[in-house]
C-alpha cells in the first residue's frame, strides 16, 4: 500500500516575523504620531490578521489595553499595505505590539 505525503507550503512564524521586522518602523510611527498629537500611554496592540493565499492581508482586528482608535486604524492601515509570500493554504495571525514612550 502505498501512502501519498499532502505537504502545504504554509507561511512559517519565522516567516512572519521577518516579513513584521521589515515594517517595525511604520508600524511604530502609528504610535510615535498619536503620541505627539495627544501624549498617549504605554500599551499593547494585539493584531489579528489573516493572510490569504495569494499573501494578501485580507483583513485585520485589533485588540489590546492601548485604546487609541487613531493607533488601531493606522496599524490596520499598514498591515493591509503588507504583502507575504503566496502558498497552500490561508493563515491567521495573532501579532503583539508592545509600545512605550522613551521617556529620557
Amino acid at each position: 500500500m502505498v501512502h501519498d505525503t499532502i505537504r502545504y507550503d504554509s507561511l512559517s512564524t519565522q516567516e512572519i516575523r521577518r516579513v513584521m521586522t521589515l515594517y517595525k518602523a511604520q508600524l511604530a510611527r502609528c504610535y510615535t504620531q498619536a503620541v505627539e498629537y495627544s501624549g498617549g500611554p504605554d500599551g499593547t496592540v494585539n493584531l489579528h490578521f489573516f493572510v490569504d493565499r495569494s499573501g494578501a492581508v485580507a483583513s485585520v482586528e485589533t485588540s489590546g489595553d492601548l485604546g487609541d482608535e487613531r493607533v488601531s486604524s493606522c496599524l490596520a492601515g499598514v498591515m493591509k499595505s503588507i504583502s507575504f509570500r503566496s502558498s497552500d493554504t490561508a493563515v491567521q495571525v495573532n501579532y503583539p505590539l508592545h509600545f512605550h514612550l522613551d521617556r529620557n
